[in-house]
């Protein structure tokens, strides 16, 4: 029964297991363009960038790479007014694993 302290609830691990393979670091690419609204991109951001293992050396492992992809790369206003830094342009940004369009403000799509 799962859940309920049963069988099969979990598999205790001994000193005689191989140590687990790591997880797999995931890229999560950030689309910026003019008007952007900043809390679509950075609560997301915070997520994913927060998201860790801690290994059993105490390390830390993150579980995503965030990196930010917009028509060219350098400075995209938001619709709130800060700038962000695109990393990269559309056209060389790396393979990513999670694309992450942020909404903007009415006033913006215009």
């Amino acid at each position: 029964m799962r859940g309920g302290g049963g069988e099969g609830w979990y598999s205790p691990v001994t000193m005689a297991d191989p140590p687990p393979t790591p997880p797999t670091v995931r890229r999560v690419a950030v689309v910026l363009f003019e008007g952007f609204t900043v809390l679509d991109v950075y609560g997301p951001v915070q997520a994913f960038a927060s998201t860790r293992l801690t290994r059993p050396d105490g390390s830390v492992q993150r579980l995503f790479e965030v990196v930010t992809v917009a028509e060219k790369a350098g400075p995209v206003k938001s619709g709130e007014g800060p700038t962000t830094h695109a990393d990269h342009a559309f056209a060389d940004a790396p393979a990513y694993d999670v694309l992450l369009v942020p909404g903007a403000s009415a006033r913006a799509r215009r």
